[in-house]
């Protein structure tokens, strides 16, 4: 049951001193309307407003509607009562801004209870993730070492030569390396630009060309060296010896890292999946042609969710402020707004969730701007007495 004054009264901060009042018109929608604002506790008009309490025959339950003293007996415009809102789109960026949130922290806990945390995943949806991922792993090593191959080749030739019975000097090493690899850059640059033009990019082209770097100097003498020196032949040899040896090192290599990745990605996208069930609370999964299976990985996710917040860990949208406006006392709400209020003696917050929910409205002035806030943190108490005015 909400507590307010009978007649007339002010709402004043007692943090701030600041008291709740009428201000200057703002366009809402394609319309100038006065606004709802902090300012000083000076007894005039614009700080008293009353409460409606009678019965909306609509919704059939008390308005509960903080109503302007000044607008409704001053200015003409009607009795105007205090609405809160929030636009759509700032709902929408909340949930977002949170999940990603949300999924941060569960990707930041401790290495060391991933096992714990990995047993309440169930089976269904690892059985899904790891057929949905595999498919991925051929590709994916050979476009790694496909990648490495050619720089890999560059280092057996070199090291080739430096191990040979009869080595190339260090001078030599020196500036064969720096011509193979100002080959190689050219050679993966053209490579990089026959593959925009395929893709419709040839605009990256231009500006790829002016970070080309100077030709080589003549290496022709060394070049003739190894290539048709007697040595070159052996060297050639050891050359793909090591390279050999390098692919079947670098494959293991790479195939440990995938599982790696493969752990990693799973438990990421079962943290993403976390937070969707988390923001809001509830959706519909549908993984599989079997609703048992789904009803077991929605059962899953909820008991992981309540793991993590033993840890401390729990989702909440990244709430921006709702704003404050006065509107019609006859107007309906909307899906973004309230205009019903509860005041428990210390707080005004709204008087339900139906629009807006409750536990996000709570009256606060914050840096002199009176939002809608979470409970919690200063400029959040009020003191509600009879408006005494100015003579």
């Amino acid at each position: 049951m909400a507590i307010f004054p009978s007649g007339n009264f002010t709402i004043v901060n007692n943090d701030t001193g600041r008291c709740v009042r009428v201000g200057p018109q703002q366009l809402q929608g394609d319309y100038l309307k006065p606004s709802v604002v902090l300012g000083p506790a000076d007894g005039t008009s614009a700080t008293a407003w009353w409460f409606q309490g009678s019965n909306d025959m609509v919704e059939r339950e008390p308005y509960n509607q903080i109503v302007s003293y000044l607008l409704g007996k001053e200015d003409n415009l009607g009795n105007r009562c205090v609405s809160m809102y929030i636009d759509h789109s700032d709902k929408d960026s909340e949930l977002t801004i949170g999940r990603k949130r949300f999924k941060r922290k569960l990707n930041a806990l401790p290495a060391d209870t991933r096992p714990t945390r990995a047993a309440l995943i169930p089976k269904p949806w690892r059985t899904q993730f790891t057929k949905d991922y595999q498919h991925k792993r051929d590709q994916w090593l050979s476009d790694r070492l496909n990648a490495e191959r050619d720089q890999a080749w560059l280092e057996a030739q070199l090291e080739a030569w430096a191990a040979d019975q009869d080595p190339l000097s260090s001078e030599k090493l020196t500036r064969l390396r720096a011509y193979l690899e100002q080959e190689l850059a050219s050679r993966q640059r053209e490579e990089r630009h026959s593959q925009w033009e395929r893709e419709g990019k040839s605009h990256l082209i231009a500006s790829d060309r002016q970070e080309e770097p100077q030709k080589p100097e003549d290496v022709s003498e060394l070049l003739t060296e190894t290539d048709q020196d007697p040595r070159a032949t052996r060297v050639g040899d050891q050359a793909s010896t090591l390279h050999e040896a390098w692919a079947e090192r670098r494959s293991k290599e790479l195939e440990q890292e995938y599982k790696d990745g493969f752990a990693v990605a799973a438990l990421e996208q079962w943290h993403e999946l976390c937070a969707f069930i988390a923001l809001p609370e509830d959706i519909e999964i549908k993984m599989h042609t079997d609703p048992d299976k789904d009803k077991e990985i929605k059962a899953g996710l909820r008991a992981y969710i309540d793991a993590v917040a033993q840890e401390g860990v729990t989702a909440s949208p990244a709430w921006s402020s709702a704003q404050f406006r006065t509107q019609g006392c006859g107007r309906g709400r909307s899906s973004n707004d309230t205009y019903r209020w509860e005041y428990d003696g210390t707080h005004i917050y709204a008087a339900d969730s139906k629009t807006l929910p409750a536990e996000r409205t709570y009256w606060t002035d914050r840096d002199g701007t009176l939002l809608g806030r979470p409970q919690g943190g200063p400029g959040q108490t009020w003191t509600l007495a009879s408006w005494t005015p100015t003579t």
